[in-house]
């Protein structure tokens, strides 16, 4: 049995004299949409197997840890910059018909390097949605109603629009607008919705919409290659093209 199991087992630096032993429970980080430190709240729980007592407690403490949302989709890009989907033969495939359904004179290699090195740019310009201020321009985003909505956040916010529109493309330029608050993990220390291969799949959905990556491919054309390459998939509260490209290019 570990006698110095309250201390860690560490007896000469841990001390616990009270005989409580403190188990993170998770933490909820806030958004920090100023330059500050964001700041996460804690759980904590503590408990006594000799008095078989226990109580929970929450603290503030600087997010040393706790990745922002703008933190994971810059690591998101990062990994599909480096191009280990290339070895997928499925999303080669969609790759291929990507190509010859838009009648482009060039290879699947060509479009998977522009797909890269696009990615790993935009790592630099990830942006938050629903507070953004930025002015809608109808060069910038053609697919956005530009009467309808003066700025993004008011794209973003909009109850036809919020929670449906998961992320937004420059199509431009190398900027990409996600919901923040959706992509950092959740109490118990998982992730929810982003923090997988269907997080690496929204941000690639929105890459295919930017100029420098084969033109700029719509919505019609990336659902049509993949529905030619029977990878269209559906699930109930994803989008489906951000799911169909988590699963054929960046699911194990």
């Amino acid at each position: 049995m570990n006698q110095y199991s309250y201390t860690g087992g560490d007896p000469v630096n841990n001390v616990d004299k009270a005989g409580l032993q403190w188990e993170l429970i998770g933490c909820e980080q806030f958004i920090n949409i100023g330059e500050g430190q964001p700041w996460s709240v804690c759980a904590y729980r503590w408990f006594s197997s000799s008095l078989n007592l226990g109580s929970t407690a929450a603290f503030f403490r600087p997010s040393l840890f706790v990745p922002t949302g703008i933190q994971v989709a810059q690591h998101h890009l990062s990994t599909i910059s480096e191009g280990n989907f290339r070895a997928k033969d499925k999303c080669r495939e969609f790759f291929s018909k990507l190509i010859e359904q838009s009648k482009l004179d060039m290879s699947v290699d060509s479009l998977m390097d522009q797909l890269q090195s696009t990615a790993a740019e935009a790592g630099n310009y990830v942006y938050d949605g629903p507070s953004s201020t930025t002015q809608i321009d109808s060069e910038k985003f053609p697919g956005v109603d530009t009467s309808s909505y003066a700025t993004l956040g008011a794209y973003f916010n909009a109850p036809e629009n919020n929670p449906k529109v998961e992320a937004l493309s420059q199509k431009s330029g190398a900027a990409i607008w996600i919901r923040q608050a959706n992509w950092m993990p959740s109490w118990s220390g998982f992730w929810d919705t982003y923090g997988d291969a269907y997080g690496l799949g929204t941000l690639a959905h929105e890459l295919f919409h930017k100029k420098s990556v084969g033109g700029g491919f719509t919505h019609e054309q990336i659902k049509g290659a993949l529905i030619g390459v029977n990878a269209l998939t559906t699930v109930p509260y994803k989008n489906e093209i951000s799911v169909s490209l988590a699963n054929i290019c960046f699911s194990d």
